[in-house]
């Protein structure tokens, strides 16, 4: 377990050192990943609509990273069902 967990530092360690842009910023896990890569790039959803390829694509070609994370997320789970159960009857 130590040697999984050294593994992981050093690899953060490295992306550290990089052009980090990060995707869903004003999430649970954006929030985190803030913590983290406080030298990173953020982009939440009034900055890019991640569903939106040629949105991406334009940011990601202004913004030129080594690094991307995607930390957005759906999060209208109940919406979700409703259609879900809707959808299958």
């Amino acid at each position: 377990m130590v040697q999984t967990e050294r593994m992981v530092v050093e690899t953060i360690k490295e992306i550290k050192a990089q052009k980090v842009v990060i995707f869903g910023a004003n999430g649970m896990l954006g929030y985190a990943l803030q913590q983290v890569f406080a030298q990173a790039h953020f982009f939440g959803h009034p900055d890019v609509e991640i569903s939106d390829k040629t949105a991406v694509m334009k940011m990601v070609k202004r913004e030129r990273p080594s690094v991307l994370i995607n930390a957005a997320a759906y999060n209208d789970v109940d919406r979700d069902r409703k259609s879900t159960r809707l959808n299958s009857s």
